[in-house]
């Protein structure tokens, strides 16, 4: 009994701990409901309004349509309000409820930014009639922190350290990318507004194809920048932001990934088509410098859009395809909180540039793969929910599109002729890691259950993730 004594005492303390915690949590939910001051009680209603969210915020598989506004949430409790170029400013951090942080990684190289070296803000923008919301993310190099994540808290939107070195970048509450500079030292290096290097070319994404009839071109090396985002440190969004290609030799990029951000496109300039890359002229000055960052540059109409890099996979009418989620069939298996599902001649059609953007036409088929998925799946906040059959499909459509989108990639400027079954290897690789980020598998056999229902694969340019 006297044994038993100290682990009793211990549950008991555990026990309170966790009551305390959950009341800490209300308490901070009840306290994020209720602000006095009416300016920001304004700003609040027009900003819940604008982006709602359910009832809880989600977690979003790592293929999963991008929308921050799902994600975070702003923290109305810690706003500071002042004015700055002709606009009343709301400032705040995201609702620490949530542990939220950036990273680019560059996939022609593998480096990718540091994300706890990321920091994100909101900023509500009010120009006496109108709002405007940004989120504020601002990723630091390794030579400014010198491992003193503490620095990143000392710049915000009105104020930067004079020593700042790194990325701000602005993007909408849902996630869209606006504008971004690059800072060295405290100074702007290569603004994101114009490509600084000779010879650059930036190349915007979007769904739409650039085709260059009859191009000469000089030889380029390019490379293929992802956003990476992770809530409480895991990684549940990848999506393709730009290309930046370089004259062979010319050099480019700097910091720790060697990324400049993409152009935001402000009034003044002009884009010319060249070889399916953007390049930007007519560039406007500096952005003004008051000791603080940029505003957000406006969106306009000013961006051409073209697929994500060596994409070719099209149907008759010329549109790019995605795997439909209509291709699988899950159906519980012999294996307990288990389905899978299995699909025929899943397509790699891409283009391969040969090393000097003389296009051909990969196509390449795999024969068989069994996706499984738990029937009572996990979510990333710890809850349970159960995951329906076309629920399943949806994550493992959009699983496969971005495997494929990791293997364009991967052969897009292959130096050699890859073979059919170097091309099918990697694929393999890049499904399996995917899926293993839905909680999942892709493999030759799965289970190896007589059940499973194959199908072959479906491609379509409408909708592909409606099963659920």
């Amino acid at each position: 009994m006297f044994k038993k004594l100290p682990l009793l005492l211990l549950a008991a303390t555990c026990l309170v701990a966790v009551i305390i915690n959950s009341c800490k949590k209300d308490a901070h939910t009840d306290q994020q409901n209720k602000v006095s001051d009416p300016v920001i009680a304004q700003a609040k209603s027009w900003y819940e309004s604008t982006y709602p969210t359910g009832n809880k915020l989600s977690s979003q598989a790592i293929t999963g349509k991008k929308d921050w506004s799902q994600l975070i949430k702003p923290d109305w409790q810690h706003t500071a309000s002042y004015s700055r170029f002709n606009q009343q400013v709301i400032e705040m951090p995201v609702d620490p409820s949530v542990k939220f942080a950036s990273a680019i990684k560059n996939m022609t190289t593998g480096q990718t930014t540091n994300q706890n070296y990321s920091r994100s803000s909101y900023i509500l923008l009010n120009n006496g009639t109108n709002y405007d919301a940004y989120v504020m993310t601002l990723i630091a190099d390794s030579a400014y922190i010198k491992n003193d994540l503490g620095k990143l808290a000392r710049n915000t939107y009105s104020k930067r350290e004079a020593d700042f070195s790194g990325l701000v970048l602005y993007y909408t509450p849902n996630g869209k990318y606006v504008s971004g500079w690059r800072y060295k030292d405290g100074h702007i290096v290569v603004p994101g507004a114009q490509t600084a290097t000779p010879g650059t070319k930036v190349q915007s994404t979007g769904n739409s194809k650039l085709k260059p009839d009859n191009m000469v071109v000089p030889e380029e090396d390019c490379y293929d920048y992802y956003d990476l985002t992770y809530v409480n440190g895991i990684l549940v969004l990848v999506e393709y932001q730009y290309s930046r290609c370089f004259s062979s030799g010319s050099g480019g990029g700097g910091g720790d990934s060697g990324y400049t951000p993409p152009p935001p496109c402000p009034p003044g300039t002009t884009h010319a088509q060249s070889a399916g890359h953007l390049a930007v002229n007519n560039m406007p000055p500096p952005p003004p410098d008051d000791g603080g960052f940029p505003p957000p540059a406006p969106t306009g109409p000013c961006v051409v859009v073209v697929p994500p890099p060596g994409s070719g996979d099209t149907n008759d009418s010329d549109n790019i395809v995605s795997t439909d989620c209509g291709s699988f069939n899950f159906t519980k298996t012999s294996i307990a909180n288990w389905q899978e599902a299995g699909v025929r001649q899943i397509r790699l059609k891409w283009v391969w540039l040969e090393g000097n953007n003389i296009g051909q036409t990969r196509t390449v088929y795999l024969p068989s793969v069994v996706f499984g998925l738990p029937t009572q799946y996990q979510n990333s906040d710890g809850t349970i929910t159960n995951l329906s059959s076309g629920a399943a499909a949806v994550k493992a459509a959009k699983a496969t599109e971005a495997a494929k989108i990791l293997t364009y990639v991967e052969f897009r400027n292959s130096p050699y002729f890859p073979s059919d079954a170097e091309v099918l290897q990697y694929f393999k690789g890049a499904l399996a890691t995917t899926m293993a980020a839905e909680r999942g598998t892709a493999g030759a056999t799965g289970s190896g259950n007589s059940g499973i229902i194959f199908q072959n694969e479906e491609r379509s340019d409408f909708f592909p993730y409606s099963c659920n």
